[in-house]
């Protein structure tokens, strides 16, 4: 079962995830070259904020380790 999954994943989600990484490519961050370095810095920071967030709600590993060194991430963390 588990072989029939990976084959499934690898014909046909990774080619639409690279087709999503060009587009998104193409669509969001290319223009960043052109912005303003605090606009991106910005964008940055609340992107990296979400992922902080959602491993936090998401995955055990991260959940015991910010509760570990008790670190909140909707709240302690405030800058790069």
């Amino acid at each position: 079962m588990i072989k029939i999954m990976n084959k499934f994943i690898s014909i046909f989600c990774e080619p639409i995830l690279v087709i999503l990484g060009i587009l998104r490519y193409f669509l969001i961050t290319k223009n960043f070259i052109y912005e303003n370095p605090n606009l991106v810095k910005k964008y940055q920071f609340t992107q990296l904020k979400k992922l902080l967030i959602i491993c936090n709600n998401n995955i055990p590993y991260y959940k015991t380790l910010f509760l570990k060194i008790n670190f909140k991430p909707e709240v302690d963390f405030n800058k790069i």
